[in-house]
C-alpha cells in the first residue's frame, strides 16, 4: 500500500465553508500531477492537520475509485479526481487506473504432422497496437510464420508465443499437440484396424491441457449484486459462456455476429452475448462480468430469461477481446463420451476450474415447479453427466473433446446416497431458445388443454379409477378425462375417452414425455404435429396446430 504524508499549513480564508462544492475552483494543494494505480491497488492518504476533524473525500468517478475514509481503491479503469477539505483548504489528487493489457490467441490446437493452421492474436484493450511477433519453442515439432501460420513437423507438444511489437513484456503462450500420421495397415486375411484412432494415455493427457486452456477463455463469471442499505452487495456468483460477438466501429456502424476480427479496422468496442442460468441472474439489482484473476468486473445487462427452462441471455460491452465458444450438436452425444465441465466452483477463488467426466445418459427428463404452486408443471430435457459441478458452476458449459459446448450446467442432485449426478441443458435446446432470449422475447409454451391419466397408472391400480376402462391390448398412453373447449386439443378433435398414444412420433408412455414434447413448440408458432389417439377400437391421427 502506498503512503504519502501531506503537511498542510493553516491558511485563513475569507470564503465561508457552508454549501461548499468540492469540485469548484478554489485554493488547491496537489501532491503530484497524477497518481497511477493498477486495478484494485490501494492508496492511503495520511494527512497531518491542525484539527482533529475527519476529512471527507469525494471522487468525480465513483465507478473508478472507491473511498473508505483515507484509503483510495481502484475499482475500475479510467481517470478520476479526488478532493477533500483540510483546514479550510481544498486538496486535490488526480488518479489514473491503468488497464492491464493481455493477449488472446485463437486457432486449432491439435494437428497432424504436415498439417497447417493459422493462429490469430488480439491484444486487449483493442485501442493498443495489435501487431504481434510469433515464436515457437521447438522448430523440430512446429514452425510459425510472421502471419501466425503454424506448420506441424513431428509428434510432440509445442508452445507458440505471441509477443506485442509495442511491448515485449506483453505476450501469451499457446499450447499445441502434434500427432504423427499413421498409415492404415490392410491385409485381406486380417480385420481392418484404423490405428490413427487409437488413444494412448500420453496423447490423452496432452490433449486435455490445450483443450481446456482454449475452451475456458470463453467462460466468464456472472456476479449478482443486490441492494442492501443503498449499497450494492455481492449476493451470488455463477458462470456464463460467451457465444456471440458484435463489433461497434468508431463511426457507430454495427457488425453483427463477427467471428474473425483480425481484418477489421476502426473498432471502438465489442458487444458480447452470454448464456447463463436464469437462477444465476434472479432478483438482481446489478449484474457484472468477472473475467480475470485480478477481480476486474464489467457492467452487464439482461436480454431475457426463460420462465420454464433455467436459461438466460445477458450482454456486456468492452474494449477487451474474448474468444467465442463453439456450440456442438447435442443430439449426437452418446453414453460414455468424455465431457469437461468448466466453471467457478465455490466462487472466484476457484475461477475457471475444470472437471472431467462422462455422459451418464444423453437425455433425461426432470419435473419442476416453475410457477410456485407446489405442483410440478414442467418437464425439461437434460444431459446427465458425472463431471463434478458445484455452487458457482451454474451457467457454465460442459464441452466434448472437440472443444465444443454441448450443454449448459444447471443443477445437480446432492444427498448422502448419491454422488456425481449433474445435469446440463442440451446445446441444441440452448441455441433454439437463445435466439428468442437474445431478442428480448420470453418463450410462451403451449398446452393441449386436456386432463389425462396415465394408462400404466390405471392398469396398476384399477380400483382407484372405476370409471375408466382401458381396452384390451393397450398398455401405455394417456387417457383423456377432460377437454377444454378453448384448447388446441379441442380444435384438433380430441375427445373425452381418447387415449393419446404418440405425439410427434414419440410414444407417450408417461405424462412427462408429452410435456417435454409440448415444450418444443411455442404458442402461435404455427407448428403442426401429428398426434395418434386410440378411439373406439381403432387408431386415429389428429393434426395439432400451435
Amino acid at each position: 500500500m502506498k503512503k504519502i504524508l501531506l503537511i498542510i499549513m493553516m491558511v485563513l480564508l475569507l470564503i465561508p465553508l457552508s454549501g461548499c462544492d468540492l469540485f469548484q475552483s478554489g485554493l488547491q494543494i496537489n501532491d503530484k500531477a497524477t497518481i497511477s494505480l493498477q486495478l484494485y491497488e490501494e492508496y492511503e492518504i495520511v494527512v497531518e492537520s491542525s484539527t482533529q476533524e475527519p476529512i471527507v473525500w469525494q471522487t468525480s468517478q465513483n465507478e473508478v475509485l472507491l473511498i473508505n475514509e483515507n484509503t483510495i481503491q481502484a475499482i475500475g479503469y479510467g481517470f478520476a479526481l479526488v478532493e477533500g477539505m483540510v483546514d479550510q483548504e481544498t486538496v486535490q489528487y488526480f488518479f489514473t487506473v491503468n488497464e492491464k493489457p493481455f493477449i488472446t490467441i485463437e486457432g486449432l490446437n491439435h494437428l497432424l504432422a504436415t498439417e497447417q493452421t493459422t493462429l490469430t492474436a488480439a491484444i486487449s484493450p483493442i485501442s493498443l497496437e495489435q501487431a504481434v511477433i510469433w515464436e515457437t519453442n521447438n522448430q523440430e515439432i512446429a514452425t510459425v510464420t510472421t502471419e501466425g501460420v503454424v506448420t506441424a513437423i513431428a509428434e510432440g507438444l509445442v508452445t507458440i508465443r505471441a509477443i506485442s511489437v509495442a511491448d515485449n513484456e506483453i505476450y501469451q503462450d499457446y499450447q499445441m499437440i502434434i500427432n504423427e500420421v499413421h498409415e492404415n495397415e490392410y491385409d485381406d486375411n486380417l480385420v481392418f484396424q484404423d490405428t490413427s484412432s487409437e488413444l494412448s494415455i500420453t496423447s490423452f493427457n496432452q490433449l486435455l491441457y490445450p483443450l481446456i486452456q482454449s475452451a475456458k477463455q470463453s467462460v466468464i463469471g456472472v456476479s449478482n449484486y443486490q441492494l442492501s442499505n443503498q449499497q450494492l452487495i455481492l449476493s451470488s456468483i455463477g458462470s456464463g459462456i460467451i457465444y456471440r460477438r458484435d463489433i461497434i466501429l468508431k463511426d457507430e456502424t454495427v457488425l453483427k455476429n463477427v467471428e474473425n476480427v483480425s481484418e477489421i479496422e476502426n473498432i471502438d468496442y465489442f458487444q458480447y452475448y452470454v448464456y447463463t442460468n436464469r437462477h444465476v441472474i434472479a432478483e438482481h439489482d446489478a449484474l457484472k462480468i468477472y473475467y480475470r484473476d485480478d477481480k476486474a468486473e464489467i457492467e452487464a445487462t439482461i436480454c431475457e430469461f426463460d420462465p420454464k427452462i433455467d436459461l438466460a441471455v445477458i450482454t456486456f460491452q468492452t474494449r477487451f477481446y474474448f474468444p467465442i465458444a463453439t456450440l456442438g450438436d447435442s443430439d449426437t452425444i452418446q453414453t460414455g463420451e468424455f465431457v469437461i465441465a468448466i466453471g467457478h466452483s465455490e466462487g472466484y477463488s476457484y475461477f475457471q476450474s475444470a472437471t472431467l467426466g462422462i455422459v451418464s445418459y444423453p437425455k433425461r427428463y426432470m419435473s419442476d415447479d416453475t410457477d410456485g404452486d407446489s405442483y410440478n408443471d414442467w418437464d425439461a430435457e437434460y444431459i446427465q453427466h458425472d463431471a463434478a459441478i458445484n455452487s458457482g458452476n451454474s451457467g457454465g458449459p460442459i464441452i466434448n473433446l472437440k472443444g465444443e459446448v454441448i450443454g449448459i450446467n444447471t443443477v445437480k442432485i446432492s444427498s448422502i446416497s448419491v454422488e456425481d449426478l449433474g445435469f446440463a441443458i442440451p446445446s441444441n435446446l440452448v441455441k433454439e431458445i437463445g435466439q428468442l432470449l437474445e431478442e428480448g422475447i420470453s418463450p410462451q409454451r403451449a398446452t393441449l388443454g386436456v386432463s389425462v391419466v396415465e394408462v400404466k397408472t390405471v392398469l396398476s391400480s384399477p380400483s382407484y379409477f372405476p370409471d375408466i376402462v382401458i381396452p384390451e391390448g393397450i398398455t401405455y398412453g394417456l387417457y383423456v378425462t377432460e377437454v377444454k373447449d378453448t384448447g388446441i386439443a379441442y380444435a384438433a378433435g380430441v375427445q373425452v375417452g381418447d387415449i393419446i398414444v404418440t405425439f410427434g412420433g414419440v410414444d407417450i408412455l408417461y405424462t412427462y414425455l408429452l410435456r417435454a414434447e409440448l415444450g418444443e413448440h411455442l404458442i402461435g408458432g404455427g407448428d403442426v404435429v401429428a398426434m395418434i389417439v386410440y378411439r373406439n377400437g381403432s387408431y386415429v391421427t389428429l393434426q395439432v396446430t400451435f
